[in-house]
Protein backbone atom coordinates (compact mmCIF):
# COMPACT_ATOMS: atom_id res chain seq x y z
CA UNK A 1 0.00 0.00 0.00
CA UNK A 2 2.13 2.89 -1.39
CA UNK A 3 -0.50 5.71 -1.36
CA UNK A 4 -1.38 6.22 2.42
CA UNK A 5 -4.81 7.24 1.49
CA UNK A 6 -5.88 4.51 -1.14
CA UNK A 7 -8.35 1.93 0.72
CA UNK A 8 -7.17 -2.10 0.55
CA UNK A 9 -10.27 -4.72 1.01
CA UNK A 10 -8.94 -8.24 2.08
CA UNK A 11 -10.38 -11.47 1.47
CA UNK A 12 -9.55 -15.02 1.70
CA UNK A 13 -7.47 -16.93 -1.49
CA UNK A 14 -9.94 -19.04 -3.85
CA UNK A 15 -12.69 -16.64 -3.07
CA UNK A 16 -16.05 -17.98 -3.29
CA UNK A 17 -19.08 -16.04 -3.69
CA UNK A 18 -19.94 -14.56 -0.20
CA UNK A 19 -16.64 -13.14 -0.46
CA UNK A 20 -16.91 -11.47 -4.25
CA UNK A 21 -20.16 -10.75 -3.29
CA UNK A 22 -18.60 -8.59 -0.61
CA UNK A 23 -16.04 -6.71 -2.29
CA UNK A 24 -18.82 -6.00 -4.67
CA UNK A 25 -21.16 -4.20 -2.42
CA UNK A 26 -17.92 -2.16 -1.20
CA UNK A 27 -16.43 -1.47 -4.60
CA UNK A 28 -20.47 -0.63 -6.19
CA UNK A 29 -22.37 0.86 -3.47
CA UNK A 30 -19.16 1.96 -0.50
CA UNK A 31 -17.80 5.23 -0.39
CA UNK A 32 -16.36 6.80 -3.24
CA UNK A 33 -12.75 5.78 -1.91
CA UNK A 34 -13.72 1.95 -2.43
CA UNK A 35 -14.65 2.60 -5.89
CA UNK A 36 -10.84 1.55 -7.33
CA UNK A 37 -9.46 -0.19 -4.04
CA UNK A 38 -7.01 -2.47 -4.59
CA UNK A 39 -7.97 -5.99 -3.54
CA UNK A 40 -6.20 -8.64 -1.87
CA UNK A 41 -6.24 -12.41 -0.97
CA UNK A 42 -4.92 -13.91 2.17
CA UNK A 43 -5.02 -17.62 3.59
CA UNK A 44 -8.78 -18.38 5.00
CA UNK A 45 -9.09 -17.01 8.39
CA UNK A 46 -5.52 -15.09 8.20
CA UNK A 47 -5.69 -10.84 7.81
CA UNK A 48 -3.11 -8.48 5.68
CA UNK A 49 0.44 -8.60 7.33
CA UNK A 50 -1.33 -10.68 10.23
CA UNK A 51 -2.57 -7.28 11.87
CA UNK A 52 -6.05 -7.56 13.65
CA UNK A 53 -8.85 -7.09 10.83
CA UNK A 54 -10.26 -3.89 12.05
CA UNK A 55 -6.87 -1.97 13.41
CA UNK A 56 -6.13 -0.29 10.11
CA UNK A 57 -9.41 2.03 8.96
CA UNK A 58 -7.63 2.27 5.05
CA UNK A 59 -7.78 -1.82 5.17
CA UNK A 60 -11.12 -3.67 4.83
CA UNK A 61 -11.43 -7.43 5.85
CA UNK A 62 -13.98 -9.30 4.24
CA UNK A 63 -15.19 -13.05 4.70
CA UNK A 64 -11.89 -13.26 6.72
CA UNK A 65 -9.96 -12.80 9.48
CA UNK A 66 -12.84 -12.50 12.13
CA UNK A 67 -13.04 -8.94 11.93
CA UNK A 68 -16.69 -7.37 11.90
CA UNK A 69 -17.42 -8.31 7.57
CA UNK A 70 -16.35 -12.14 8.80
CA UNK A 71 -19.04 -14.24 9.66
CA UNK A 72 -17.46 -17.31 10.86
CA UNK A 73 -16.99 -16.77 14.37
CA UNK A 74 -20.87 -16.34 15.09
CA UNK A 75 -23.64 -19.38 14.68
CA UNK A 76 -26.07 -17.06 12.98
CA UNK A 77 -27.74 -17.27 9.78
CA UNK A 78 -25.93 -14.28 8.28
CA UNK A 79 -23.19 -13.77 5.83
CA UNK A 80 -19.96 -11.23 4.69
CA UNK A 81 -22.03 -9.89 2.31
CA UNK A 82 -25.05 -9.38 4.58
CA UNK A 83 -22.65 -7.58 7.08
CA UNK A 84 -21.25 -5.60 4.54
CA UNK A 85 -24.44 -4.59 3.90
CA UNK A 86 -26.10 -3.55 6.98
CA UNK A 87 -22.49 -1.43 7.82
CA UNK A 88 -23.42 0.42 4.13
CA UNK A 89 -27.05 0.80 5.11
CA UNK A 90 -25.87 3.16 7.84
CA UNK A 91 -23.93 5.41 5.24
CA UNK A 92 -26.72 5.28 2.79
CA UNK A 93 -30.39 5.28 3.64
CA UNK A 94 -31.37 4.68 0.06
CA UNK A 95 -29.88 1.39 0.10
CA UNK A 96 -32.76 -0.03 3.07
CA UNK A 97 -35.29 0.93 -0.20
CA UNK A 98 -33.51 -0.93 -2.61
CA UNK A 99 -35.69 -3.96 -3.30
CA UNK A 100 -33.26 -5.70 -5.73
CA UNK A 101 -30.22 -5.21 -3.92
CA UNK A 102 -32.16 -6.42 -0.66
CA UNK A 103 -32.68 -10.09 -2.34
CA UNK A 104 -29.19 -10.01 -4.30
CA UNK A 105 -27.75 -10.00 -0.88
CA UNK A 106 -30.30 -12.58 0.41
CA UNK A 107 -29.56 -14.89 -2.20
CA UNK A 108 -25.59 -14.48 -1.66
CA UNK A 109 -26.49 -15.20 2.17
CA UNK A 110 -28.36 -18.35 1.11
CA UNK A 111 -25.96 -20.09 -0.54
CA UNK A 112 -22.87 -19.59 1.45
CA UNK A 113 -25.52 -21.83 3.75
CA UNK A 114 -26.15 -24.54 1.20
CA UNK A 115 -29.49 -23.67 0.59
CA UNK A 116 -28.99 -25.95 -2.40
CA UNK A 117 -29.84 -28.67 -0.69
CA UNK A 118 -33.49 -27.70 -0.01
CA UNK A 119 -33.82 -26.05 -3.43
CA UNK A 120 -36.48 -28.59 -6.17
CA UNK A 121 -34.50 -31.24 -7.75
CA UNK A 122 -30.86 -30.48 -6.30
CA UNK A 123 -29.21 -33.14 -8.21
CA UNK A 124 -30.52 -31.30 -11.67
CA UNK A 125 -27.85 -30.16 -13.96
CA UNK A 126 -29.47 -26.43 -14.14
CA UNK A 127 -28.19 -25.85 -11.57
CA UNK A 128 -24.02 -26.07 -12.49
CA UNK A 129 -25.12 -23.14 -14.85
CA UNK A 130 -25.51 -21.14 -11.74
CA UNK A 131 -22.88 -18.30 -10.91
CA UNK A 132 -21.59 -20.11 -7.95
CA UNK A 133 -20.91 -23.55 -9.48
CA UNK A 134 -19.27 -21.32 -12.64
CA UNK A 135 -16.94 -19.53 -10.48
CA UNK A 136 -16.40 -23.08 -8.45
CA UNK A 137 -16.07 -25.02 -12.01
CA UNK A 138 -13.09 -22.45 -13.03
CA UNK A 139 -11.84 -23.15 -9.36
CA UNK A 140 -11.26 -26.42 -10.02
CA UNK A 141 -10.53 -26.17 -13.43
CA UNK A 142 -7.97 -23.90 -13.21
CA UNK A 143 -8.84 -21.36 -15.26
CA UNK A 144 -7.39 -18.19 -13.86
CA UNK A 145 -5.79 -17.09 -10.68
CA UNK A 146 -7.97 -15.18 -7.78
CA UNK A 147 -8.12 -11.73 -9.24
CA UNK A 148 -9.58 -13.61 -12.82
CA UNK A 149 -12.42 -14.91 -10.38
CA UNK A 150 -12.73 -11.91 -8.70
CA UNK A 151 -13.14 -10.08 -11.97
CA UNK A 152 -15.49 -12.62 -13.44
CA UNK A 153 -17.68 -12.49 -10.23
CA UNK A 154 -17.43 -8.69 -10.33
CA UNK A 155 -18.78 -8.45 -13.79
CA UNK A 156 -21.87 -11.20 -13.61
CA UNK A 157 -22.54 -9.66 -9.91
CA UNK A 158 -23.41 -6.63 -12.44
CA UNK A 159 -25.07 -8.53 -14.56
CA UNK A 160 -27.42 -10.39 -11.75
CA UNK A 161 -28.07 -7.05 -9.87
CA UNK A 162 -29.38 -5.38 -13.44
CA UNK A 163 -31.61 -7.93 -13.61
CA UNK A 164 -33.03 -8.30 -10.63
CA UNK A 165 -33.95 -4.61 -10.63
CA UNK A 166 -36.06 -5.10 -14.19
CA UNK A 167 -38.00 -8.03 -12.17
CA UNK A 168 -38.38 -6.13 -9.11
CA UNK A 169 -40.17 -3.32 -11.91
CA UNK A 170 -41.67 -5.99 -13.78
CA UNK A 171 -43.31 -7.03 -10.91
CA UNK A 172 -45.07 -3.71 -10.25
CA UNK A 173 -45.61 -3.24 -13.71
CA UNK A 174 -47.69 -6.76 -13.78
CA UNK A 175 -49.91 -4.89 -11.67
CA UNK A 176 -50.86 -2.24 -13.97
CA UNK A 177 -51.76 -4.96 -16.69
CA UNK A 178 -55.03 -6.01 -17.85
CA UNK A 179 -56.64 -9.46 -17.53
CA UNK A 180 -58.75 -11.07 -19.72
CA UNK A 181 -59.57 -14.33 -21.33
CA UNK A 182 -59.15 -16.32 -24.39
CA UNK A 183 -60.05 -20.03 -25.38
CA UNK A 184 -56.71 -21.07 -23.91
CA UNK A 185 -57.07 -19.44 -20.36
CA UNK A 186 -56.49 -16.08 -18.71
CA UNK A 187 -54.56 -13.64 -20.48
CA UNK A 188 -52.44 -10.68 -19.53
CA UNK A 189 -52.35 -7.04 -21.88
CA UNK A 190 -49.81 -4.91 -20.49
CA UNK A 191 -48.09 -1.16 -22.07
CA UNK A 192 -45.26 -1.08 -20.60
CA UNK A 193 -41.35 -1.08 -21.66
CA UNK A 194 -40.07 -3.83 -19.34
CA UNK A 195 -40.18 -6.85 -21.59
CA UNK A 196 -39.79 -9.28 -18.37
CA UNK A 197 -43.23 -9.22 -17.69
CA UNK A 198 -43.72 -11.34 -20.71
CA UNK A 199 -42.55 -14.34 -18.86
CA UNK A 200 -42.75 -12.86 -15.40
CA UNK A 201 -47.06 -13.16 -16.66
CA UNK A 202 -46.55 -16.93 -18.02
CA UNK A 203 -44.39 -18.42 -15.08
CA UNK A 204 -47.25 -16.65 -13.07
CA UNK A 205 -50.01 -18.65 -14.44
CA UNK A 206 -51.12 -16.37 -17.85
CA UNK A 207 -51.61 -18.41 -21.06
CA UNK A 208 -50.58 -15.52 -22.71
CA UNK A 209 -49.32 -12.44 -22.28
CA UNK A 210 -49.15 -9.26 -24.82
CA UNK A 211 -47.36 -6.50 -24.28
CA UNK A 212 -47.06 -3.21 -25.88
CA UNK A 213 -44.33 -0.77 -26.02
CA UNK A 214 -46.08 2.72 -25.54
CA UNK A 215 -42.52 5.19 -26.38
CA UNK A 216 -41.53 2.52 -29.67
CA UNK A 217 -44.99 1.11 -30.40
CA UNK A 218 -43.81 -3.08 -30.88
CA UNK A 219 -45.87 -5.47 -29.77
CA UNK A 220 -44.70 -8.77 -28.45
CA UNK A 221 -47.07 -11.66 -27.90
CA UNK A 222 -46.20 -15.32 -26.28
CA UNK A 223 -48.07 -18.19 -25.23
CA UNK A 224 -47.44 -20.52 -22.64
CA UNK A 225 -45.15 -23.24 -24.24
CA UNK A 226 -47.70 -25.94 -23.26
CA UNK A 227 -49.53 -28.14 -26.79
CA UNK A 228 -52.75 -26.45 -26.13
CA UNK A 229 -51.20 -22.82 -27.11
CA UNK A 230 -51.55 -22.16 -30.59
CA UNK A 231 -51.01 -18.11 -31.92
CA UNK A 232 -51.21 -19.44 -35.59
CA UNK A 233 -55.11 -17.40 -36.17
CA UNK A 234 -53.92 -15.00 -33.92
CA UNK A 235 -51.12 -14.24 -36.66
CA UNK A 236 -53.76 -14.51 -39.48
CA UNK A 237 -55.85 -11.98 -38.05
CA UNK A 238 -52.94 -9.66 -36.70
CA UNK A 239 -51.57 -9.61 -40.50
CA UNK A 240 -55.08 -8.93 -42.10
CA UNK A 241 -55.09 -6.06 -39.69
CA UNK A 242 -51.60 -4.61 -39.78
CA UNK A 243 -50.09 -4.75 -43.24
CA UNK A 244 -47.49 -2.26 -42.20
CA UNK A 245 -45.95 -3.44 -39.15
CA UNK A 246 -43.22 -6.17 -39.31
CA UNK A 247 -44.18 -9.25 -37.74
CA UNK A 248 -42.34 -12.80 -36.88
CA UNK A 249 -44.41 -15.56 -36.75
CA UNK A 250 -42.04 -18.42 -34.57
CA UNK A 251 -41.77 -21.29 -35.67
CA UNK A 252 -43.26 -23.03 -32.32
CA UNK A 253 -46.37 -21.18 -32.45
CA UNK A 254 -46.01 -19.81 -29.19
CA UNK A 255 -44.61 -16.18 -30.18
CA UNK A 256 -45.36 -13.66 -32.42
CA UNK A 257 -43.27 -10.64 -32.26
CA UNK A 258 -42.99 -6.71 -33.91
CA UNK A 259 -39.67 -5.61 -32.96
CA UNK A 260 -36.62 -7.36 -31.68
CA UNK A 261 -33.66 -6.13 -29.20
CA UNK A 262 -31.83 -9.09 -32.03
CA UNK A 263 -33.25 -7.61 -35.26
CA UNK A 264 -33.39 -3.71 -34.78
CA UNK A 265 -34.68 -1.28 -37.37
CA UNK A 266 -38.41 -3.11 -38.17
CA UNK A 267 -41.73 -1.28 -38.29
CA UNK A 268 -43.81 -0.88 -35.07
CA UNK A 269 -47.46 -1.62 -35.23
CA UNK A 270 -49.68 0.66 -35.28
CA UNK A 271 -52.47 -1.44 -33.70
CA UNK A 272 -53.32 -0.63 -30.25
CA UNK A 273 -53.22 -2.85 -27.35
CA UNK A 274 -56.79 -3.10 -26.91
CA UNK A 275 -57.03 -4.08 -30.66
CA UNK A 276 -54.50 -7.03 -30.11
CA UNK A 277 -56.78 -7.94 -27.04
CA UNK A 278 -59.84 -8.14 -29.00
CA UNK A 279 -58.08 -10.28 -31.62
CA UNK A 280 -56.64 -12.45 -29.24
CA UNK A 281 -60.03 -13.17 -27.46
CA UNK A 282 -61.73 -13.69 -31.30
CA UNK A 283 -58.81 -15.83 -32.15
Amino acid sequence: MGDMNKKLIVTHKNPDLDAIGSVWLFKRFGKEEFKNAEVGFVRAGDTYRKAPADEDERVIHVDTGMGKFDHHQTDQRTSAAQLVFEHLQKQRKDLARNEALKRVVAFLTETDHFAAFFWPEPTNDRYQFMLEQILNGFKLGGHGDDQALLRLGLTCLDGVYSMMKIVVEAEEELKKGKEFKTRFGKALGILTQNDAVIKLGLKRGYKVVVRKDPEAGNIRIKAAPVPETDLTKTYKAVKKQDTEGTWFFHSSRKMLLNGSSKRPGQTPSALSLEQVIKILKNS
